[in-house]
């Protein structure tokens, strides 16, 4: 038997978020799983409850109108930082789930959108990179 701790659904879109060291938040595009909306701006800034801790990334769902509507991950706290940047996906991820692990403790994820062509968006986990190793009983 696993323990699963859902602290947090974060779809506003400007958020700053403590990853539990037990469990995980769930981050979606607005929306979701119907259209995300025109012209949406989104920022959330993601720290691992205990210092120290790397997050890992599960993407389950993805699927953006364009190369224009992009969701980015990056390292740290400055989404304004071109060199943090860890990932950057549009249009159609073919394999779920996508599993990546940040390089410190603290990420960044913004998703943009256009006003061209929605489409349902996206669908992630961010997890301390320790879940799930310890916590069968």
């Amino acid at each position: 038997m696993h323990v699963t701790l859902l602290l947090f659904s974060a779809t506003l879109c400007q958020n700053q978020i403590t990853v539990p060291s037990s469990g995980f938040v769930t981050v979606t595009s607005q929306n979701y799983p119907s259209n995300y909306k025109s012209n949406t701006d989104c920022v959330w800034i993601l720290n691992a409850q205990t210092p120290g801790t790397r997050l890992r990334v599960v993407i389950k769902d993805f699927i953006t109108g364009d190369q224009l509507d992009q969701l980015v991950v990056g390292s740290q706290t400055n989404p304004l930082d071109t060199n943090s940047i860890l990932r950057t996906y549009w249009g159609t991820v073919p394999e779920f789930p996508v599993v990546f692990t940040s390089l410190s403790d603290t990420m960044w994820i913004t998703f943009k959108s256009d006003g061209t062509k929605q489409a349902r968006g996206f669908d992630l986990e961010v997890q301390d990179a320790t879940y799930g190793k310890s916590l069968a009983i």
